[in-house]
């Protein structure tokens, strides 16, 4: 059973990480080493900075190694995205 827990466990560095691009790079690289260190054969979800903004992807760079999701958000149209969010924009 143990040798089953690579593919039932996936590590997300941080949803929608509040840093611009650059910063969060080298905060996520240090993120990504650590965790292989105690599970080197997990996979990680890895996204962009700024709120996991898919603009940003073209930017991000390489992590090294392998067996990565990269994730991103996409909330366009906003006001279909967050229909009854009580926070937010607001509209008419």
């Amino acid at each position: 059973m143990p040798s089953q827990i690579p593919e039932m466990v996936f590590f997300e560095v941080l949803n929608e990480p509040e840093v611009g691009a650059y910063r969060w790079s080298g905060i996520q690289q240090s993120v990504v080493e650590a965790i292989r260190q105690s599970a080197p054969q997990h996979t990680i979800i890895v996204t962009c900075g700024d709120y996991s903004n898919p603009d940003d992807l073209v930017r991000m760079p390489e992590l090294a190694g392998s067996n990565y999701i990269v994730n991103f958000h996409y909330y366009q149209p906003h006001i279909f995205t967050h229909q009854g969010a009580s926070w937010g924009e607001r509209t008419g």
